[in-house]
């Protein structure tokens, strides 16, 4: 509020250019002081700031996610082939995956380095399997004839499977966020930026 910014010398941005951070929003900070005693005896105050931001989605949805679908997208055209066709289908498939992993090492770039498989991570590999599993079936059906009834029944199989499995994964990650973003905002002592013209 415009009161509390008055007594808070945090609160105020000189511009809007101010609060906007590459690949971040920022939600707002937090700052308390704290009176640490050192070995000399002598007492000391500290000030704990804390900028809280929260990591831009649209970045990653429209030059990492996009690009996937559009990928599986491609390969669930590998249907369209006649079943007898295994070199066109193995081709078609084949060069979909190494674009698959083109895009991963393009990914790996922007993203941050942890331990764990993030939501991008998972939906790679949901993709990558995606495309084996078509290659495999086009394999199998070419080999044995008495599975080429499956044939006509695999792309709307797997479609709905890729569906399924990336609401799996991306649905709980937004649920997540917007937790932490709540929780950020029950904070104590939680503060927002006010963007202020320059004195």
């Amino acid at each position: 509020a415009e009161g509390a910014c008055k007594t808070d010398p945090f609160c105020r941005l000189e511009d809007e250019l101010s609060s906007k951070v590459p690949e971040w929003t920022l939600l707002g900070y937090t700052y308390h002081v704290e009176s640490v005693k050192q070995v000399t005896g002598v007492e000391s105050d500290n000030l704990i700031f804390r900028i809280l931001m929260s990591r831009k989605t649209g970045y990653y949805a429209w030059k990492t996610l996009f690009p996937l679908y559009l990928i599986t997208t491609l390969n669930l055209l590998v249907f369209a082939f006649d079943s007898s066709a295994l070199e066109a289908r193995i081709n078609h498939s084949t060069v979909l995956v190494l674009t698959s992993f083109a895009t991963l090492f393009v990914i790996n770039g922007e993203l941050p380095k942890v331990d764990y498989l993030t939501s991008i991570d998972k939906v790679v590999i949901i993709t990558l399997v995606l495309n084996v599993v078509s290659a495999l079936e086009s394999v199998l059906v070419y080999k044995f004839n008495a599975l080429e009834v499956i044939d006509a029944y695999s792309m709307w199989t797997l479609a709905i499977l890729y569906v399924a499995a990336n609401i799996g994964v991306i649905a709980p990650a937004i649920k997540k966020r917007e937790r932490f973003v709540q929780n950020v905002k029950e904070t104590p002592n939680f503060n927002t930026f006010m963007i202020t013209a320059a004195q």
